[in-house]
């Protein structure tokens, strides 16, 4: 025993769309006009660069005659600050040769004068004493 098979249609089958390929329009005058205005623009903004980087190279080489002139100067001044130095040194060495000088000398004069009304003749002896040596 066969069974009938019964054919019953129950849906529609819709075919999909093939995709078109798409052709590149031409183009138009607006878009060209466009790109001429953005060309332009960036003609604009890479002379503007052009101009800031030869400005900055410009302040760099001001920058470094400057850096130049402070290097000179400061070597001046420490040269100075040297000299100094030695000045200050030569006035410090004669102090210390006059302090010793100075207490030389009281030392020359006996402890019970130094107190006394007297004491400038025996700190005047003792200082042409320590003079003398």
């Amino acid at each position: 025993m066969e069974m009938a098979v019964e054919s019953r249609r129950t849906a529609d089958i819709i075919p999909f769309p093939h995709p078109v390929p798409a052709i590149a329009p031409a183009p138009q005058p607006d878009v060209q006009l466009r790109l001429q205005h953005a060309l332009a623009a960036l003609e604009k903004a890479v002379a503007a660069q052009r101009e800031a980087v030869a400005t900055w190279r410009g302040t760099l080489g001001t920058l470094g005659e400057n850096v130049q002139t402070l290097q000179g100067s400061l070597r001046s001044y420490s040269a100075q600050l040297g000299q100094l130095r030695g000045q200050v040194d030569g006035v410090n060495a004669e102090a210390r040769r006059l302090e010793a000088w100075a207490d030389a000398a009281l030392a020359a004069v006996p402890e019970g004068q130094r107190e006394d009304q007297g004491s400038s003749r025996a700190l005047s002896s003792a200082v042409d004493k320590a003079v003398s040596t």
